[in-house]
């Protein structure tokens, strides 16, 4: 995945959109909202995956 492939969630928007970074937030370049890495479903759903080390 390179820069522009690359999304977060935005609350406002209540979808993955692009953003832009500064140096302690990234907001949506839709609404200007701030913007998180997943909503609470995908954030649940990364929580409960296993984590599997290949040794």
């Amino acid at each position: 995945m390179d820069y522009y492939d690359d999304v977060k969630w935005c609350p406002t928007c209540k979808r993955y959109v692009q953003y832009m970074m500064s140096l302690h937030k990234s907001f949506c370049v839709t609404c200007d909202s701030k913007v998180i890495v997943f909503n609470r479903k995908d954030m649940k759903r990364f929580h409960e995956t296993p984590v599997i080390y290949d040794d």
